[in-house]
C-alpha cells in the first residue's frame, strides 16, 4: 500500500492522523529492515514497508469491523505514545481497549509478550506485486 493511501486511511478513520502515519511508516519501514535481515536478502524476497502498511490496515479494517471507529482511533494513535505494535498483536491490543483497558497498558503487554495471539495472517503481498488502496475498503 502507498503510503499516501495509507495516511488517507488513517484519517478516514481518525481525523488528523499525518503525524501519526509518518510515525506508522516509521516503523513499518523498521519491520522491512528486520524481515530483510539488514536488506542482506534479495529483494522480493523479504515484506516491504508498503506490504507492512496494507497489513496494518488490514488489521484495522478487522478492529474497526468489530469494534468501531472509536478503538480503531485508539490503536492509530499508538504511534503517538509511541509504542506501534505488530500487526500480530493490534487484535489483542484492540480487545483489550474495547474491555475497559487503556492506552497506557499497551507498551507493557507488549513487553510481555501478552499480545500475541499466534494468529498472524499469512496474506501480506508478495512483493513483486502492485499494493494499492483497492485492496483496502475505505469507509468515509
Amino acid at each position: 500500500m502507498r503510503y499516501e493511501d495509507f495516511t488517507a486511511y488513517l484519517n478516514s478513520i481518525r481525523p488528523g492522523s499525518d503525524a501519526t502515519a509518518a510515525r506508522w511508516l516509521e516503523w513499518a519501514k523498521e519491520l522491512e529492515g528486520m524481515d530483510s535481515s539488514g536488506y542482506e536478502l534479495p529483494k522480493g524476497a523479504y515484506k516491504t514497508a508498503e506490504n507492512f502498511l496494507q497489513e496494518f490496515s488490514r488489521q484495522l479494517q478487522k478492529i474497526q469491523e468489530r469494534h468501531g471507529d472509536e478503538i480503531a482511533g485508539q490503536i492509530i494513535s499508538l504511534a503517538d505514545i509511541p509504542v506501534c505494535p505488530f500487526p500480530w498483536e493490534m487484535r489483542l491490543a484492540a480487545e483489550h481497549l474495547a474491555n475497559g483497558g487503556n492506552l497506557s497498558d499497551i507498551e507493557q503487554m507488549e513487553r510481555e509478550g501478552t499480545l500475541e495471539d499466534g494468529q498472524y495472517p499469512n496474506d501480506i503481498p508478495e512483493n513483486d506485486r502492485d499494493v494499492n488502496s483497492e485492496d483496502i475498503q475505505f469507509q468515509m
